[in-house]
């Protein structure tokens, strides 16, 4: 009886899905503050398993804690909404789930393990895309499903009248160049 309740239960409860993830806001400055690598890098290969994505990361570009050409395996919660999976699996919102060959800015912490994760999930990363239209690469951030909150000064953090921001697609090259600049000031 008890096994046939927690399956009404399980059943009862599976349709319920978050639709946003809340992160506090961190400005680039601060991001590359409390990240331990920061870097441009290309998608070379990725992994998903139920819980989690393993991405391969080509450095090209390195402005703290790695060299360029180097190797590196991030870990980002969940899997990704825009590819199919099969069977029982996680999908985390706002989690950054980058495609194979992406070219990205990214900041990211390290793990006891060995491998990375984004510093503020989809805050995080960048994902440089061309802008025809423009000329230019587009530095854009996956947020639309990341509730990112920035508190009212003078209030705490959970107060209610958190500040939601729209965060707007950058020049790739201002991105850059701000990094540059940050990583010769170390």
């Amino acid at each position: 009886m008890l096994k046939s309740h927690l399956a009404l239960l399980v059943c009862a409860l599976a349709p319920l899905t978050a639709n946003a993830t809340s992160v506090a806001y961190q400005s680039d400055d601060m991001l590359f503050k409390n990240a331990d690598i920061v870097m441009t890098a290309k998608v070379w290969r990725f992994a998903e398993a139920y819980d989690h994505t393993n991405y391969e990361l080509e450095a090209r570009e390195c402005f703290k804690g790695c060299q360029s050409g180097q190797f590196v395996v991030m870990t980002s919660p969940g899997v990704s909404q825009k590819r199919p999976v099969e069977g029982l699996h996680e999908q985390i919102d706002g989690a950054p789930h980058p495609q194979l060959n992406d070219e990205l800015i990214i900041y990211l912490i390290a793990m006891p393990d060995g491998r990375y994760q984004p510093l503020s999930l989809g805050l995080s990363v960048y994902t440089m895309k061309f802008n025809a239209a423009l000329k230019r690469y587009i530095a854009h951030r996956e947020t639309d499903q990341l509730f990112v909150a920035k508190p009212t000064s003078g209030l705490p953090a959970r107060a209610a009248q958190n500040q939601v921001l729209e965060l707007n697609d950058k020049f790739a090259t201002d991105v850059i160049a701000s990094l540059r600049k940050k990583a010769k000031a170390q």
